[in-house]
This record gives structure tokens, sequence and C-alpha cells, in this order.
């Protein structure tokens, strides 16, 4: 388990609602499952920086961030997998600025 930022916290919680969202693509027919690890490496690393960032600057006071894992597909499997993802990636964001 490798420190992103010295002396920060372990954990950093989102602030999008996850429930939600998952349940909005479940609705819509969509594969989605919620998560609290944005794996290793890369993702988890920036999914940390940016809370870590969001959290501790004031400016950032307002940022909705969080982290959507899209697995990687083969088109000539799924087809319609790139209008599946646009199609998640419009729920997400309609969930995360909705009032």
């Amino acid at each position: 388990n490798d420190t992103i930022v010295e002396g920060g916290p372990e954990f950093l919680p989102t602030a999008l609602p996850l429930e939600a969202i998952q349940r909005d693509l479940t609705a819509a027919g969509l594969a989605a499952k919620l998560s609290d690890s944005a794996g290793s490496y890369v993702c988890n690393h920036l999914f940390y920086s940016l809370l870590y960032a969001v959290a501790s600057e004031p400016e950032f006071s307002d940022v909705k961030a969080g982290f959507v894992h899209v697995p990687v597909a083969n088109i000539e499997d799924n087809p319609r997998y790139p209008e599946h993802y646009a199609q998640a990636l419009r729920l997400v964001l309609r969930r995360m600025y909705a009032r």
C-alpha cells in the first residue's frame, strides 16, 4: 500500500451519489457495480489525487469528483458498446448535476 500524498488521509470519499448512479445505469439496462477501490497503480493514484485536491483547495469546494472505470470491450463482440458507453456517461453526468 503506497502512500500517494505524504501525511494525507488513507481514505477519501467521493461526494458523488453512487447508489443513485448505479440505479440509473441498471434501470437503463447497463451493467454497473460499486467498488471502494479505483484499482491499482494509475487509476488509484489519479482518483486519490483528484479527491485530495478537491478536499484541500477552497476554490474546488463546489467540485463533484469521482472515478468511473469503463472496462475495455471488443466492439466485434458488442457492436453497441460505443452507444452504451455514451449513454452511461450521459446518465452519470445527469445524476452528478441533478439538484
